[in-house]
């Protein structure tokens, strides 16, 4: 049976909020405190110029392979960069999931 809401999304949804951002808005933060055009960055990659803006705008997922290529060129890591990603896909995935109730136990 589904049910709309789970009680702990609702009582630790600011929590979940804080620490699921997107990691291509917390990257695109630290290129601009560090004076970074992303176009050169993507350029510097060997990544399309659009699909990195769309990384860097939340718009799409970071990968592995571009998590190292970051880690390598510019020593932003990349297990942050992946586990930040985990943590948004999870949230967003709570926040939009139909919720079911917990399965009976088996007697």
């Amino acid at each position: 049976m589904a049910i709309d809401t789970n009680p702990y999304w609702d009582d630790h949804e600011e929590i979940i909020e804080n620490i699921a951002e997107h990691p291509g808005t917390i990257l695109k933060m630290y290129l601009s405190e560090r004076h970074m055009p992303a176009a050169k960055v993507a350029d510097y990659l060997g990544v399309a110029r659009p699909g990195f803006a769309n990384m860097l705008n939340a718009k799409r997922a970071i990968t592995a392979p571009l998590a190292v290529k970051i880690e390598d060129a510019i020593g932003y890591p990349s297990e942050l960069l992946m586990a930040l990603m985990a943590n948004h896909e999870l949230a967003v995935a709570k926040a939009s999931a139909t919720h079911i109730e917990r399965m009976p136990e088996l007697a």
